[in-house]
């Protein structure tokens, strides 16, 4: 039992939440592939499906990790969030497409001409099925679904907000002597509390620390600005987030570097 829990507190404490989901389906989905034998890989041993598919599926990836890295920044810059699914799933399926050109080359043969719109269709196919299993996992579909996968903590930290902002959108926390600043889509507030305690509430939210006294979400409205060697997030209305060098790899890792204003 005590090693049980030892690894989950390892596991938890190594990779947040999005990329604990985002590698669970990633094994699951090769081993899946693995189980369908889809391409006649049926004729493989189980060694080689197994190799075919940590190849193709982890390809995609890779192109969602481009999409997320120099893409999707630029589409929060411009306020084209929405456009995140038609340009992210394509992202994933070209990956995946080198990806399976790459391993039919070298365990069978290169893939014919006339077997690429096929081939693309069936990608396209699998590639919607996961994203949407991702984005349920990581950030749900709407407000109410969001709402059931929030821990108990979070959902005991937002009872303590102010009864009209219950229902907001959070986009940052900031600390004040012995209060917390609420930021939110439908305005700010303060309440009682310290900045460690807040911090362990948001652990599973989309978003990260920036600074000693700021945590920011992922979903906050976000600019970039680089003066003199200090960077500041800009959330909007006046709102700055300073980012102190000790967490520059962090917003680095979140891409927000690059929302230059």
């Amino acid at each position: 039992m005590q090693l049980t829990q030892r690894l989950k507190s390892l596991w938890e404490s190594a990779l947040d939440h999005d990329l604990r989901v985002q590698l669970v389906t990633m094994v699951g989905a090769i081993a899946t592939m693995v189980i369908l034998e889809p391409f006649n890989t049926d004729l493989w041993t189980f060694r080689e499906k197994v190799i075919y598919w940590s190849v193709c599926i982890p390809a995609g990836y890779v192109g969602s990790f481009f999409f997320e890295r120099w893409i999707y920044p630029t589409l929060l810059r411009k306020g084209m969030k929405n456009w995140r699914p038609l340009i992210q799933i394509p992202c994933i399926v070209a990956g995946a497409m080198v990806g399976i050109f790459v391993i039919e080359a070298v365990l069978r043969e290169p893939v014919p001409l006339r077997y690429v719109t096929y081939l693309g269709g069936y990608v396209l196919v699998v590639t919607i099925v996961l994203w949407g299993i991702v984005m349920i996992g990581t950030h749900g579909l709407s407000s109410e679904s969001r709402e059931k996968v929030e821990d108990e903590a979070f959902r005991g930290f937002r009872a303590q907000w102010p009864p009209e902002l219950r229902g907001a959108q959070l986009q940052a926390l900031s600390a004040e002597d012995h209060y917390i600043r609420l930021h939110t889509d439908a305005g700010e507030a303060l309440i009682a509390g310290t900045f460690s305690d807040a911090l362990k509430a948001v652990g599973q939210q989309p978003g990260t620390q920036v600074h000693r006294s700021w945590w920011v979400a992922e979903d906050a409205p976000l600019t970039l600005s680089r003066k003199g060697g200090k960077w500041e997030l800009d959330l909007g209305e006046g709102r700055k987030a300073p980012v102190s060098r000790r967490f520059r790899p962090e917003v680095r890792a979140k891409g927000w570097d690059r929302l230059g204003a």
